[in-house]
């Protein structure tokens, strides 16, 4: 079944002119897009008019934050925006309190320059708000640029303190926009883009029973929603700050409705058509998902579908099963609710942590940290040696475009630089050259400035594939024309950063990129597995049970996922021999995933179950169960590691499904609950079961793995 419901995006991803329809589909509009970027264009000018009338130094910061800050609500904003500007007054008392202790000594201060550089990418890597780190990262690199400035120490002051103020300004003015905009927006935008891809599938399905031609919107959309994922929605969960559990729960049907879209994308363009019964096994599910969006559309729970063991083949329709089942699953994710009329949490209902969980205890951070110092360092020897200070953007080059591994690091580069070249030269030096000679007023000045940033801002909406080169287009046109209060007659300045950029990139790809680096398509896989084992021995509500530590494994496992999902995109970007074998991978992961998410989804809830009914003796067959379910994945986690040497294992004729079913059968009068989601735990971890093997491993006998060799 996995071979028919290959994934369309990594299909096309090979074919001629995909670059191009990635552009069509990451910049065509989706649901909120056209609000977003007003409100960051509307940011972004107020805070320009400002820094223009007062004449406020570093005012390219300053616009440029107002389009890093979230914008999926009010809370997110705030909180953001506050962490930004504490992340700036610690940069700055570094790199003041550093500029009175070491700047009288060259050596001190070379200690001085290499310890702060460690610290800004050790915190890159360990805070989760991204703004945050990055304001960091950035308040520090362009400390050590101004006091390598041949001013005066009072003049040097006054621009480090200027450049917090300047952040702090773009990040007030943010947040007041999005509290006065709050009233007029409607809705959560992470229901309706999940509703809006349950109407896409419904509606294409119901195009085919009727054998019709889908409008052009809806083709439109399913192409784009095929095409970019739902890394968009991820960014808005990430941000909404919802309840721990919830975001877990959502977060699986996310990933859920992305496979939806691939599937609805295959059926289409295959030549099968439902025909017979098919047809109306075609309008049930259609009328299934019209109940579940109308559902999501409240903000409730979804009713709750039967799973079954293997949907019934359909001759006319191979991949009807397959959709089947990825309803059942999406109503699964919500299992442990009880009361499916209960209102879903609201963004702001949770809590998030700043620090990652293992902060201060893996030494991959440590690692990130050197590579990073080791980049940045060849940079700052490099222009400070042959007396070149205009390079010295290439450190915040290299903070920005620092990541784990080669694939997402590559990602990032390219899309600087590409940012750069339009922002820097087309619209920086095109301004320059032909409009701004021509202007007179702070009024003609925010038109054009508002027209360029909301291009900029407009692919900075679009998925995380190609959002990064819209804050860059942004920050290089901010750069050339808000660095100074006259209209430059010299494009020196543009040179020297043009040039800063390509050092800090060269030295990115030469250190940074082949020291302790892990190829995405390796680091996929390996977290990918990495998560099967965690979910196959997730703890159980038990003698022993540490609460803390369960919430703290549930918090790793997500973000796993997410991790795997961002890999999954850098993968494009590498090359090299094990380029053909890392996008089969990806397409693998891609398609297995969501099922993986689903069987965490259902651990999870069990343990909720457990947890409402402490003292409840529940009957052996189900912690069987359960037991079951582990050893599956376990193995499955051995082959995939190294296939040459294990063996698949592969299940008895008697299902474990049908052993799930005879412990339900005798656990259901003692804890109904439990049973039906012991019950769907085995089903899905069957169909996980059979997908893998279906993908990686020829049809075989009937064998059965001793639960011995499971570790």
């Amino acid at each position: 079944m996995a071979t028919l419901s290959q994934s369309a995006p990594a299909m096309r991803s090979e074919q001629p002119g995909w670059f191009w329809k990635l552009l069509e589909s990451e910049l065509a509009p989706y649901p909120g897009r056209a609000g977003v970027v007003t409100r960051m264009v509307l940011s972004a000018v107020i805070v320009a008019v400002l820094i223009m009338t007062f004449r406020i130094p570093a005012a390219a910061l300053s616009a440029y934050y107002t389009l890093l800050i979230p914008r999926d609500n009010p809370q997110a904003a705030l909180r953001a925006s506050i962490i930004t500007i504490v992340a700036c007054a610690l940069g700055t008392a570094e790199v003041l309190m550093g500029a009175m202790l070491f700047l009288d000594s060259p050596f001190t201060h070379f200690l001085f320059v290499i310890g702060s550089l460690f610290i800004a990418f050790f915190v890159i890597h360990v805070v989760r708000i991204y703004s945050g780190a990055n304001a960091f990262g950035f308040v520090v690199t362009i400390g050590i640029a101004t006091w390598d400035r041949l001013l005066t120490p009072n003049r040097n002051v006054e621009a480090t303190l200027f450049t917090f103020w300047a952040i702090a300004i773009g990040c007030a003015v943010t947040v007041a926009i999005e509290y006065l905009f709050h009233s007029m927006r409607g809705g959560d935008y992470v229901f309706q883009g999940i509703t809006e891809r349950l109407r896409v599938v419904a509606t294409t399905l119901q195009c085919l029973v009727e054998e019709q031609q889908a409008d052009r919107r809806t083709e439109r959309k399913l192409a784009q929603y095929a095409m970019i994922g739902t890394g968009q929605l991820r960014q808005m969960l990430a941000s909404g700050n919802y309840p721990r559990i919830f975001s877990t729960q959502l977060g699986a049907v996310i990933s859920l409705s992305g496979r939806l879209i691939d599937l609805t994308v295959a059926v289409k363009e295959s030549r099968f058509r439902p025909g017979g019964e098919d047809l109306e096994r075609v309008r049930r599910l259609i009328a299934q998902i019209d109940a579940m969006r109308a559902r999501f559309a409240r903000q409730e729970t979804p009713e709750l579908l039967e799973l079954t063991e293997h949907g019934a083949p359909s001759p006319t329709l191979p991949l009807l099963p397959e959709l089947e089942r990825v309803i059942s699953l999406i109503s699964q994710a919500f299992a442990g609710i009880q009361n499916p009329s209960t209102p879903l949490p609201a963004p702001g209902a949770g809590r998030n942590r700043i620090f990652e969980a293992d902060a201060f205890s893996n030494p991959e951070h440590m690692k990130f940290a050197l590579r990073g110092v080791l980049a940045a360092a060849f940079c700052y020897i490099a222009y400070t040696g042959v007396g070149w200070p205009g390079l010295s953007v290439a450190l915040p080059t290299c903070v920005l475009t620092a990541f784990s591994n080669v694939g997402t690091s590559r990602q990032r580069q390219v899309l600087r630089i590409s940012g750069a070249l339009i922002g820097g030269c087309i619209f920086g030096f095109g301004s320059q050259i032909f409009l701004l000679p021509h202007m007179d007023s702070v009024v003609q000045f925010a038109v054009l400035f508002a027209v360029v940033t909301w291009a900029a801002a407009w692919v900075a909406t679009s998925s995380p594939r190609l959002s990064y080169a819209g804050f860059q287009i942004a920050l290089a046109y901010d750069l050339v024309n808000l660095g100074s209060f006259t209209v430059n007659t010299s494009l020196v300045v543009a040179r020297d950063r043009v040039i800063g950029n390509l050092l800090g990139l060269i030295a990115m790809w030469l250190i940074f990129d082949q020291l302790w680096s892990t190829p995405a398509g390796e680091e996929m896989m390996k977290l990918f597995i990495k998560n099967m084992r965690l979910i196959a021995h997730f703890p159980r509500r038990a003698a022993g049970y540490d609460p803390e530590a369960s919430h703290a494994l549930r918090d790793e496992i997500s973000s796993n996922f997410n991790a795997v999902r961002s890999l999954s995109d850098a993968v494009l970007f590498e090359f090299g021999e094990s380029r053909t074998r890392d996008l089969v991978n990806r397409r693998r992961v891609r398609t297995w995933q969501p099922e993986l998410r689903s069987l965490f989804i259902l651990k999870v809830a069990l343990n909720q179950q457990r947890m409402r009914t402490p003292n409840l003796a529940l009957p052996p067959q189900l912690e069987h169960v359960e037991q079951e379910a582990g050893i599956i994945l376990e193995h499955l986690a051995s082959y995939l590691e190294t296939p040459p040497q294990a063996a698949l294992p592969v299940l008895e004729e008697v299902s474990p499904v049908l052993l799930a079913e005879e412990a339900v059968t005798q656990a259901a009068p003692h804890a109904p609950s439990v049973a039906s989601i012991s019950h769907s735990l085995m089903v899905v971890t069957q169909f996980f079961y059979e997908d893998v093997r279906a993908e990686i491993a020829p049809p075989g006998p009937a064998l059965r793995a001793d639960n011995a060799t499971a570790g």
